[in-house]
């Protein structure tokens, strides 16, 4: 069975300070999830927005459920 996570950050400025800012995710190329071959599209970028302060969250797949096995999220 598939696991999802929650991965979260925070954008800010030079000096620390959070910001909102639009946060992109995408695949490293098509995968899918291993246990039922549910097609992840790469071209599918994630917007996820940072609140006022800058945190931002969103859930994703682990990769150890993604196929090709080598799949990686870019953040």
């Amino acid at each position: 069975m598939s696991t999802a996570y929650t991965v979260s950050g925070k954008t800010t400025d030079s000096t620390g300070t959070g910001i909102p800012a639009v946060v992109w995710i995408m695949l490293s190329w098509d995968a899918w999830l291993s246990d039922n071959s549910s097609e992840i599209v790469q071209s599918a970028r994630i917007p996820v927005q940072a609140a006022a302060d800058g945190t931002w969250s969103t859930t994703l797949w682990s990769n150890a459920n993604l196929s090709p096995a080598n799949s990686y999220y870019l953040i």
